[in-house]
């Protein structure tokens, strides 16, 4: 595992024990405990009503726990990867994360060096390529091969795109398509009503994802009937599991308007990076949360917690060194 790689995984035991292995370099971290409560209230804070402004003092509040609770595993772990790594290096800190206990924590907005994580280091959740992080794996390179009710986004006259409102079409297209598409785009968002159609035959034969080129963007979560007992974690693991480089994904429901702000700067940021100086995918989130954070630090408001909060819910899931280019609209 190369030094600037930073790997943790944790699950549950019983009665409330978790078990946690971390490495970086030569140092291993190996240790059984418990979570502080606020650790455990938090995701269901984020999903509740409380005001965007009061949200991140409750973040705030629970860092504070952690950076001094004596038997949190979590806040030992953090303790521990502040002395592993040097958010000033050249080469940036890279953390691979499992966490198999299902509880929904916001890893990202917990915090390292008084900065939080999603910010100080580069994150990539369920990663089963770590082995192969030595070399740099090719471009996902293409068009946008989009699904959306509503195609009203900014983005859409910047780059070449194949755009589908009915969920049928554009399962079909992912599946036979031969065409070299290197984002899919799924807005969960404006969808009229629960979707009864089950994608998992369609994802499984799709053409596109077996080439394992392309990386997944599901914006919001996607909402599907009853019959199709498909939760959004179940269906990011789709696209992982048969084919795609990566998925970037909201751990929890964000709400639509900060949503559109974070797809905006996520294809902003696209823009900006030259063909020939490319970053990867979660060095590219991580810029966008510094971006967020910054100004959080600058000024408290409405507009700014929600931001915040908004870019640090969407992660990044599968291969640390994914690349994405997208041809420009006049190409």
């Amino acid at each position: 595992m190369p030094n600037h790689l930073t790997s943790v995984s944790i699950e549950a035991l019983n009665e409330g024990e978790y078990y946690l292995r971390a490495h970086h370099g030569k140092q291993d971290l190996v240790e059984q405990g418990q979570f502080a409560p606020l650790l455990l209230q938090l995701p269901k804070l984020i999903e509740s009503k409380l005001s965007p402004e009061n949200l991140v003092g409750e973040i705030d509040t629970c860092n504070a726990t952690l950076q001094s609770h004596p038997s949190c595993l979590v806040g030992r772990f953090l303790r521990w990867l502040t002395h592993q790594i040097n958010v000033e290096e050249a080469t940036p800190a890279c953390l691979t994360i499992a966490d198999h206990t299902n509880l929904g924590i916001p890893w990202e907005l917990l915090e390292v060096e008084e900065m939080p994580l999603g910010a100080a280091v580069q994150t990539i959740h369920h990663c089963p390529d770590i082995q192969k992080t030595e070399t740099v794996e090719p471009f996902c390179s293409g068009e946008v091969l989009a699904y959306a009710a509503v195609p009203s986004q900014r983005w859409q006259a910047t780059y070449r795109w194949q755009h589908y409102s009915e969920f049928d079409q554009f399962l079909g297209n992912l599946q036979k398509s031969k065409a070299s598409y290197g984002l899919v785009y799924i807005d969960g968002f404006e969808v009229p009503e629960a979707l009864r159609l089950n994608p998992t035959a369609y994802i499984k034969r799709s053409r596109l994802l077996k080439s394992q080129a392309s990386l997944v963007f599901i914006n919001g979560q996607m909402l599907f009937d009853e019959s199709v007992s498909l939760s959004h974690l179940a269906f990011l693991n789709l696209f992982l599991r048969y084919g795609a480089r990566g998925v970037i994904g909201t751990q929890k429901r964000v709400k639509a308007e900060m949503a559109q702000q974070v797809v905006e700067m996520f294809f902003s940021g696209c823009q900006a990076h030259r063909p020939d100086a490319p970053i990867t995918v979660p060095a590219m989130l991580q810029q966008m949360r510094r971006q967020v954070y910054e100004r959080l630090e600058e000024e408290i408001s409405d507009d700014s917690c929600a931001l915040y909060l908004a870019t640090f819910l969407y992660v990044y899931y599968g291969n640390p060194q994914t690349l994405l280019q997208l041809p420009p609209a006049d190409t």
